[in-house]
C-alpha cells in the first residue's frame, strides 16, 4: 500500500494505481458521450464490444482489454473486483450516463453484456 494524505491507495505489484481505473473508465465514457465518432471505429475493431442504435454494449472482459490492452498493468480479476466495487454508476449518472445490464448469460458474470446509455440533455 502507498500512503498520500490521509487516502490510502492500493497498488498492483507494477506500482500502478488500482483506484485509477474508475478514473479511467469514467473519463472514457464521458468522451464516448461528448463525441462517439471519435471512439467509434475502435470500438468497432476491439474483441467483446460493440455499437447498437448509437449505444455502445460491451462485455467486463471486453472493456479490461479496451483499456489495458497490454494486459500487464491489472490482472482481469483485480480491474474486474475494482469496477463491481465501485460508485461507478452513482458518478456517471451525475453527467446523464449509466451502464445496464445488456444481455444476461446466465449466470458468468464476465460473460454478460452492458450497456452505457446516454441521457443527452443532460450530457450537453
Amino acid at each position: 500500500m502507498c500512503y498520500g494524505g490521509n487516502s490510502i491507495t492500493l497498488q498492483n505489484n507494477k506500482g500502478v494505481n488500482l483506484s485509477d481505473v474508475i478514473v479511467r473508465l469514467r473519463q472514457l465514457f464521458l468522451s464516448f458521450a461528448r463525441e462517439p465518432e471519435a471512439l467509434e471505429p475502435k470500438i468497432r475493431e476491439a474483441s467483446g464490444m460493440k455499437l447498437e442504435a448509437g449505444e455502445w454494449a460491451f462485455t467486463i472482459q471486453g472493456l479490461y482489454g479496451f483499456i489495458y490492452p497490454d494486459s500487464e498493468a491489472f490482472t482481469f480479476q483485480q480491474f474486474q473486483s475494482q469496477l463491481y466495487k465501485s460508485q461507478l454508476n452513482q458518478k456517471l449518472s451525475a453527467k446523464g450516463l449509466q451502464v445496464v445490464l445488456h444481455s444476461s448469460s446466465g449466470g458468468k458474470l464476465k460473460s454478460n453484456w452492458y450497456r452505457l446509455t446516454i441521457n443527452t440533455a443532460l450530457t450537453k
